[in-house]
């Protein structure tokens, strides 16, 4: 029995280590994917002074924080025009207006 034991010991620890260091890993990966961009966690996003910025933050933020809604995602005009178009689908409360505004 106690062979039996003392063969299994050193397994565990083995894992019990590759637990840690995995841990570790994810910890320092988190740390540097929340600092990218030059914004890391607690960063105030400011949206540039324009027309559709009081829009964003009344209507877009209802439902969205500004990391979100700020985040490039390579979208053409007319994606854009899309997407929005789904949110008023779900609820968002935009008029035509705001709309143009905010796409443009």
């Amino acid at each position: 029995m106690s062979a039996i034991s003392s063969s299994v010991a050193p397994f565990r620890s083995g894992i019990q280590r590759g637990l840690i260091l995995s841990g570790m890993f994810l910890c320092f990966a988190m740390c540097a994917q929340s600092q990218e961009g030059g914004q890391g966690q607690g960063a105030a996003i400011l949206l540039p002074d324009g027309p559709g910025k009081a829009i964003v933050q009344s209507k877009c933020v209802v439902c969205h924080d500004l990391e979100r809604v700020t985040r490039p995602t390579g979208a053409t005009r007319e994606e854009w025009q899309d997407s929005i178009n789904y949110m008023i689908s779900q609820g968002a409360q935009l008029t035509k207006e705001q709309v143009a505004i905010v796409v443009d």
